[in-house]
């Protein structure tokens, strides 16, 4: 993704590094905390797929 000057590309690219350092303490846990929060996100995920299709 390319940005114009204008763009507040500094502003984003310190919202990236915020995450990455939270990815980091989230490794520090541990992997199966990550599992888990995955886990829980498809769970959401597949849900909210059903429910759309029962929606159609």
């Amino acid at each position: 993704m390319g940005c114009r000057p204008n763009d507040n590309c500094g502003n984003r690219s310190e919202i990236f590094g915020f995450y990455s350092l939270l990815g980091r303490k989230t490794m520090r846990i541990g992997f199966s905390g990550g599992i888990l929060y995955g886990a829980v996100i498809l769970l959401f995920l597949l849900l909210f797929v059903m429910k759309a299709f029962y929606n159609l």
